[in-house]
This record gives C-alpha cells, structure tokens and sequence, in this order.
C-alpha cells in the first residue's frame, strides 16, 4: 500500500497546479415525445472544486486519444482532463473550468479511464466536450 499512497500523493503534487476544475452532478431522466425527444435534468447536491491538467486531445500513433478518434467516440476539438482518482465522475456531469467557471464541459462518449492499482483509482482521465451553451440538455435551475 506504499506505493499507492506514494502515487496518490504525487498525483496530488502534479494536478496541484493545474488549473480549478468544477463538478456539478445532475439526475434527471429524458424521454421520447411523438415529435421530439425531451427530457429534463436537476442539479444534485453541492458542486464539487478540486484541481487538474487539462489538455487538448493528442492525435499521437497507437495513444489512447487516438485509438478514440478513430472509434468515433471523442473529437478533435474535444479536450481531456487529468485529476485525482478519488473524483466521482459517473452520472450526469457538467464540468467548469476555472473560477468563477466561465467555459463549461460534460462527459464525452469516451468517459472517464481510470487509472488503477490493485482496485484503487490513484488518478483519472477524462475525456470532455464543449458545451456551446453552457448547460446539460434539458438543465433546469430551480431557486431556494
């Protein structure tokens, strides 16, 4: 287990000085009408701050990245971001870059490769793309 506390903590030394990310969690469902889909999606909770890299997608032979693009599940234009593996990024995810967030993210179809040593996630990759609008389709603010 040394080895693992001593990955975690140099993750943490690295993502350290990556920029503030966000994570706002979402439940909701969608569903199909007669003439168009619709649904509709609640934020759960508090939103979660933390730090990471974010990088552009890499289009470098036989990478992960690349293996992605050509299985049509990210973009060029996508990004990915790098943070600690205890993160929780199942579900619904609308992801800020910065503080206060300006730039707005969600899960690409790639999702999150986690990165694990004997069942324990020490960092995760997370692939991202843009949401032009800056909200989850069907995203609903509901007020205290």
């Amino acid at each position: 287990m040394a080895l693992l506390s001593e990955l975690r903590s140099e993750v943490d030394n690295m993502v350290r000085n990556g920029v503030v990310i966000s994570f706002s969690y979402y439940i909701g469902s969608y569903y199909a009408d007669s003439y168009d889909n619709a649904g509709s999606v609640y934020k759960s909770g508090n939103t979660l701050y933390c730090s990471g890299l974010f990088f552009p997608i890499s289009n470098t032979k036989g990478s992960n990245d690349a293996v992605f693009l050509q299985q049509g599940l990210i973009k060029t234009d996508d990004r990915k971001i790098y943070l600690n593996g205890s993160v929780v990024t199942s579900g619904r995810l609308k992801i800020g870059i910065g503080s206060p967030s300006s730039v707005f993210y969600t899960l690409s179809d790639a999702g999150a490769v986690s990165h694990d040593i004997e069942g324990d996630s020490v960092y995760k990759c997370l692939y991202v793309k843009f949401l032009p609008l800056g909200s989850l389709y069907g995203e609903w603010y509901i007020s205290d």
